[in-house]
C-alpha cells in the first residue's frame, strides 16, 4: 500500500516519511485521504517505522556510549592494576633489601662491635675509630710476644693455685696481671676472668664477682658467639628464597651438607680462638 494524499489545486502525490508525525493534522487542513481506512492502516505503518528508526538509534548511540565507557573502565582499572603491581614490586624489593642489610649485619656488623665494646681495653684502644682499618686490624688474630705471653701464663698458674688454697687476696693479685699483660688473648683472661670471680666471691666482694662473671659473659658474646652466625644463615636463606619467589623453602640433602661444613668450620675456629664462657 502508498500513501496518497489529494491536495486541492494539485495533483495527487506519495507520502514522505518526513510528513508522517503531522500527516492526521496535514490530511484534515489541506487535502483528504484516497482509499478510506487502507490509507490510515499505511500512515499508522508508516509513523510506527519512523519511531522504531529513531529507537534503534538511540540503541545504537546508548550500546556506542556504554562501549566507550567500558574502554575507559579497562583502562582505568588496567592502570590501577599496573600501579598497585609497581607498588607491590617496591614493597618487595624494599623487603628483600632490608634482609640482605640483615644478613651482613648479623654476620659481621653486630659480632664485631659487639667484641670491640666488650672485650679488654688495650693501650692505644682510646684512639680507635669503628670501623677503621686499624680497628678491624685490631679485631683479627695477631702474633702475641713470647715472653709476654710466659709471664702471663705464670701468673695465671698462681693465681689459681692461690684460689685453690683459699688465699683469695693473693689470687686476686696474681689474676688481674693477666688483663694488663694481654688484654686481647681471649683464653687466658676468660680464664683468669671465672677465677676472679671465684676469687671476690670467695673474699666476700658480691659487686666484684658480680662484674667479673658479666665480663666473661658478655665477651663470650662477641665475634665467638655462634649465635649470630646462625641468625645470618636463617635471614639469608630466607632472603634466597624470597629472591627466587619460593613460598616453599624446602630444606634439601644439598643444604644439609652445606650446614655440616659450615658448623665444623666454626667449631674448629672456636676451638682454635677461644669458646665462649669456657676455660681453655
Amino acid at each position: 500500500m502508498q500513501n496518497v494524499v489529494v491536495v486541492p489545486g494539485g495533483a495527487p502525490r506519495r507520502l514522505r516519511r518526513s510528513d508522517a508525525r503531522s500527516s492526521a493534522s496535514f490530511i484534515r487542513a489541506r487535502g483528504r485521504t484516497v482509499g478510506g481506512p487502507v490509507t490510515m492502516v499505511a500512515l499508522a505503518t508508516t509513523r510506527a517505522r519512523a519511531v522504531s528508526v529513531k529507537a534503534t538509534r538511540r540503541r545504537r548511540t546508548d550500546g556506542a556510549v556504554k562501549m566507550k565507557m567500558g574502554r575507559m573502565s579497562t583502562s582505568t582499572k588496567s592502570f590501577d592494576e599496573e600501579r598497585v603491581s609497581d607498588e607491590t614490586s617496591i614493597d618487595r624489593r624494599a623487603m628483600l633489601g632490608g634482609k640482605v642489610a640483615f644478613v651482613f649485619g648479623e654476620a659481621i656488623a653486630f659480632p664485631w662491635l659487639t667484641e670491640s665494646a666488650t672485650r679488654p681495653k688495650a693501650p692505644g684502644d682510646a684512639a680507635l675509630r669503628p670501623l677503621s682499618a686499624a680497628w678491624v686490624r685490631s679485631l683479627l688474630p695477631a702474633e702475641r710476644d713470647l715472653e709476654t705471653m710466659r709471664e702471663a701464663n705464670e701468673a695465671l698458674e698462681k693465681g689459681e693455685r692461690a684460689l685453690s688454697e683459699g688465699d683469695a687476696g693473693r689470687a686476686i693479685e696474681e689474676l688481674s696481671k693477666i688483663e694488663t699483660l694481654v688484654p686481647r688473648e681471649y683464653k687466658l683472661n676468660q680464664r683468669a676472668g671465672l677465677a676472679l670471680s671465684e676469687a671476690h666471691k670467695l673474699a666476700g666482694n658480691n659487686n666484684e664477682y658480680l662484674e667479673y662473671k658479666n665480663r666473661v659473659w658478655w665477651w663470650g658474646r662477641g665475634l665467638r658467639w655462634p649465635g649470630w652466625y646462625i641468625i645470618a644463615y636463617l635471614s639469608a636463606r630466607s632472603a634466597y628464597f624470597d629472591a627466587k619467589d619460593d613460598d616453599d623453602a624446602t630444606f634439601t640433602m644439598q643444604e644439609a651438607g652445606i650446614l655440616v661444613v659450615l658448623w665444623i668450620g666454626l667449631l674448629f675456629l672456636l676451638v682454635a680462638y677461644g669458646l665462649p664462657d669456657y676455660q681453655i
